[in-house]
């Protein structure tokens, strides 16, 4: 007998750099006058959302090295997805700010493009993120991150169709302020 696994993707998870934590935090405590970033998720009890505007290129070149991780531990996965017949570049798309006070929560929900992030700035002294998929027998399956303070400057890269949802926490009247963005394919003229 013999134990077959089927293959499946995960996620992977590091820490933003010192410096560039330090820049993109100013940010995002920094948010006078911003317009707010209205996304499908917008409705009553859901986190406020912010583009971010000053730190692009430190957050994008940053994740770039995620990405190339990513593809390293996970080498299937961007080159399994079969809509075109060669590979293209990948390309991020404007990252945004969601500021998350007491009682407020962020739904269950999936992202455009094909791979995803969150950094998480400041946490309150307990916060909960989830990601939620199912087994190969259908069952719901949740993977729970229990986060605090020393989770400040995280940073989870994932399968933008992978569902996830941020619990609202009761503990605290600070915000948890985190960082999400997408990143797609860039389809470029083929001519």
């Amino acid at each position: 007998m013999e134990k077959i696994l089927l293959p499946n993707y995960g996620f992977v998870k590091t820490k933003l750099p010192k410096d560039i934590y330090t820049s993109v935090l100013k940010e995002c405590l920094n948010m006078k006058n911003k317009k707010e970033f209205i996304s499908g998720l917008t409705e009553p009890g859901v986190a406020k959302h912010y583009y971010v505007k000053n730190n692009l290129d430190k957050i994008q070149n940053f994740m770039s090295t995620v990405v190339d991780y990513y593809n390293k531990q996970y080498p299937n996965y961007l080159k399994g997805i079969k809509i075109l017949n060669k590979n293209l570049p990948i390309e991020f798309q404007k990252p945004w700010i969601n500021y998350q006070k007491k009682g407020e929560y962020i739904p269950m929900h999936e992202h455009d493009g094909v791979l995803s992030y969150n950094i998480w700035m400041k946490l309150p002294s307990k916060s909960i993120f989830e990601f939620n998929y199912n087994s190969i027998t259908g069952r719901n399956l949740s993977n729970t991150i229990y986060l605090n303070k020393k989770d400040e400057g995280t940073v989870v890269l994932f399968p933008s169709l992978l569902q996830h949802i941020v619990y609202p926490f009761h503990n605290t009247t600070k915000t948890r302020i985190s960082i999400a963005g997408n990143i797609f394919i860039f389809l470029y003229s083929l001519h």
